[in-house]
């Protein structure tokens, strides 16, 4: 778990640019890789998206259905998940020049539902890594989570116990 001077804990997907990011973020910044591939974006790429002009995906749109799709052949759903393979690459690939970690562990239901767009993910993680001079020579293991889509809650009870404690001291110390 990482801490920031600013109480931020391991909130490390998705909210910095990526290359060609021009989309607004909920979090109020430009270029955000959640703004570029999140589910809850999903609708807005589709009407961006040259190839879904005529499509047949329309409603919700989750990835479920855009993996689903995609694998029918259907040719906005590829250019979607292609899109979001791509996103989450770059993305993945910086935390790696960034962080230089020895294991780097894919999670969230997209990719661990899904082997065919872990594999793709890898692949085109593993072709920005190898272009890179920082990390061509020492590429991270890449594996997949296998806590699956409650990954961020394994964190959640360490942090409320910190938190609980710290709360308990404060009030201790007539802080509170």
């Amino acid at each position: 778990v990482l801490y920031g001077r600013a109480g931020r804990v391991g909130i490390l997907g998705g909210h910095l640019p990526i290359p060609g990011g021009t989309s607004l973020c909920y979090c109020g910044s430009m270029g955000c890789a959640e703004a570029a591939a999140s589910s809850t974006y999903l609708s807005r790429l589709a009407r961006e998206t040259p190839a879904c002009k005529d499509a047949r995906i329309d409603g919700a749109i989750d990835y479920r259905t855009i993996v689903s799709e995609a694998a029918r052949g259907d040719a906005c759903a590829r250019g979607i998940l292609q899109h979001s393979i791509d996103v989450w690459a770059s993305f993945a690939r910086n935390m790696i020049v960034t962080y230089d970690p020895e294991l780097l562990v894919l999670g969230g239901g997209v990719v661990t539902h899904n082997p065919e767009v872990h594999d793709n993910l890898v692949a085109a993680l593993s072709m920005r890594l190898e272009e890179n001079v920082w990390t061509a020579s020492r590429l991270p293991e890449i594996a997949a989570s296998s806590l699956g889509d409650d990954a961020a809650l394994m964190a959640a009870h360490p942090l409320l116990d910190e938190f609980l404690t710290a709360a308990k001291e404060h009030a201790n110390d007539g802080d509170l």
